[in-house]
């Protein structure tokens, strides 16, 4: 009796003490700590004490007689005992899930065996992960009626073709009756040609959809998954691209680095002459343009391609919205678009700015507007517009223009009322004017650029948008410069 007594004493002061433990431990878990391991390994050990001292008293008490009403543990013991159990592999059957507030992070947990990696979901990242689930099967279940479908609609292009043949013969010219049947078929393995080529459009788009929404999830949720990977450094460093890419870079890199064949032969044995301070200032003048040249064109190019890719990221929000995988509001997008093009039109002004005065410098060293401008890019200067008014001139005055003097004055006045026979054309003799004909479409180079630009701002046409979809005003950020 004595030492049940001292038994039950014993176990009432390490339940008590035991209790203010994990009341302790759930307040700081409360209060923003992220290690859970303590908590789940003290309440292991409780589960397990408590299994050893009730198999004890199994043995040391007689069976018929029960618990004593001392012994049973109350409801508020038994809350504190099972508090510290939190990971649970459960269905969430009777209540949902709730999910971190913050972002997806790692912590550290006990799985009942040891201390190790948990993760802190995110809704989110949920809804991402589902969706990606869905749209994978949705896919599967498109591929194998896509697949037969095809095959149904070429087996079809066969047999037409073969019918197509078929009434070309003799046998079938000859009887009515065959012809008549054979056309028949012919047209209903049209018809059902068409409905399967309007099924494989169909499931085609369906697939399309499904494919861009499986890699809208997929990157939302890789993002999510690294980001927390990273913050835990238990992210691998990138990895090399494969050997095959990097060979394909070094005979890139290879080629641009030798010269031509023929050009090393005409050079073989003679030694470069050094360039005079002149000649390297006038260099490095070039040098300094092209690279300001190539800056303004990629800034330019960019300015000239907000309305598609503001049309592009529009979608893409949408979507995003709708698939539940953004929480950014409309107004947040469009102040977003709206600094992004403040920030591109500012680009592109400061680099026009640096742009002339690279040109100034150039005009300072007395090179022309043709010769920098097309040596700047590459090309040798070749350009009419490179040759001075005054050089010009006095080339002119060297040669003997009589002759064309002379043309000119037979020349008969536009105007005239002179007699003039129409010529007999054939109609055939007349050719139709063709896009090689136009100066301005064989323009290369400097000549080139302003018709490049625009058909880069013009584009493939822009999808109408919805009425009540109200898209960011750009007529502020359009380029201060005319056109």
């Amino acid at each position: 009796m004595e030492l049940n007594n001292m038994r039950d004493f014993l176990q009432k002061t390490y339940n008590k003490a035991l209790g203010r433990m994990q009341a302790m431990n759930h307040r700081q878990r409360e209060g923003g700590l992220v290690n859970a391991s303590q908590s789940s390994s003290v309440a292991h050990s409780s589960d397990n004490h408590q299994r050893k001292d009730q198999s004890h008293l199994g043995h040391m008490r007689n069976g018929s007689e029960g618990w004593e009403q001392d012994d049973v543990p109350s409801p508020s013991k038994r809350a504190r005992l099972e508090r510290g159990n939190s990971f649970k592999s459960d269905s969430f059957q009777s209540q949902p899930p709730q999910y971190t507030l913050g972002d997806a992070r790692f912590f550290v947990a006990n799985d009942g065996s040891r201390d190790c990696l948990a993760l802190f979901f995110t809704e989110n990242l949920i809804t991402a992960l589902n969706d990606l689930s869905d749209h994978i099967r949705q896919l599967d279940y498109l591929q194998g009626p896509l697949h037969h479908t095809k095959m149904d609609a070429r087996n079809l292009e066969s047999s037409i073709e073969r019918m197509k043949d078929s009434l070309g013969l003799p046998e079938v010219q000859g009887s009515e009756e065959s012809l008549r049947q054979l056309q028949n078929t012919l047209d209903r393995q049209e018809s059902k040609l068409l409905k399967a080529r309007q099924r494989i459009a169909k499931l085609e788009q369906e697939t399309s959809h499904s494919r861009g929404q499986i890699e809208l999830c997929r990157d939302h949720s890789r993002y999510v998954l690294e980001t927390a990977m990273e913050k835990a450094n238990i992210l691998r460093a990138p990895q090399p691209p494969p050997p095959i890419i990097l060979e394909d870079e070094e005979e890139e890199q290879g080629d641009e680095s030798s010269p031509p064949q023929h050009d090393s032969v005409v050079s073989m044995g003679d030694n470069e002459p050094e360039l005079s301070p002149e000649d390297f200032l006038r260099q490095e003048v070039l040098d300094d343009l092209y690279n300001r040249r190539m800056a303004l064109a990629d800034v330019q190019a960019q300015f000239d391609d907000q309305a598609r890719q503001g049309a592009e990221n529009l979608a893409r929000y949408e979507q995003a919205v709708e698939a539940g995988t953004y929480t950014c509001s409309r107004s947040e997008f469009d102040r977003r678009e709206l600094v992004y093009g403040q920030k591109l039109t500012g680009a592109l002004i400061d680099i026009e700015a640096e742009y002339d005065e690279a040109c100034a410098q150039a005009r300072a060293l007395g090179l022309t507007e043709s010769t920098y401008a097309e040596e700047s890019l590459g090309f040798a200067s070749g350009y009419e517009e490179s040759t001075s008014t005054e050089h010009m001139a006095s080339y002119l005055a060297t040669r003997d223009w009589s002759s064309i003097e002379d043309w000119r004055s037979d020349i008969i006045p536009q105007g005239s009322d002179c007699g003039c026979e129409d010529m007999e054309m054939d109609e055939w003799d007349a050719t139709t004017v063709e896009i090689s004909d136009s100066a301005s479409a064989l323009g290369c180079g400097n000549n080139r650029k302003k018709i490049d630009r625009w058909h880069r701002i013009r584009g493939p046409p822009l999808p109408t948008p919805q009425e009540d979809v109200w898209t960011v005003d750009r007529a502020m950020l359009k380029r201060r410069r005319s056109f």
